[in-house]
Parts: structure tokens; sequence; C-alpha cells
């Protein structure tokens, strides 16, 4: 466990070299990787391209800030749940 190397296979290689924070965890799936991106699309695109390169699965979940979840609870929704 030495000296860490590079892995020419880290998904987060690119967007750490673009200035992006990266962080990594582990649990129940294999690796979770929280990447700060500067938009939906960014993001959409990156998990695009990391899953045509093969032999990894990616899932997005937008992680929200305070203030967008304050924004979110601001916002007139209605819903009724099947049956009502």
């Amino acid at each position: 466990m030495g000296s860490h190397k590079p892995n020419k296979h880290d998904p987060g290689g690119e967007s750490a070299r673009a200035g992006r924070r990266v962080h990594f965890a582990f649990g129940e799936d294999d690796t979770y990787v929280l990447c700060e991106m500067p938009d939906h699309p960014t993001a959409a695109s990156v998990a695009i391209a990391i899953e045509a390169a093969g032999g990894l699965r990616v899932q997005v979940v937008p992680v929200l800030t305070p203030a967008e979840v304050d924004e979110a609870t601001h916002r007139v929704t209605t819903y009724s749940p099947p049956g009502t």
C-alpha cells in the first residue's frame, strides 16, 4: 500500500484536472465518486463518456445545496397520489 500511483482508468481524473473537486467513498457498491460539476449537462456528458468507454456503470445523482433546497420549497407544486 506504500506509494500512490495514478490510475489511468480513474474516472475522476479528467474532472480533477479540469479544476473540479472529486471525492471517493466505498460501500455496498464498489466506489462512489462525488464530483462538483458546473451544471447538469456537464455531469451528463462526463457520465456518458465514462459509460461509453466501458468497464464502469455510472449513476448520476444530483446533490442540492441548502439554498437550492430552500428555493425548491418555495416553488408551488401540487401532487395527488394515483387512485385519489
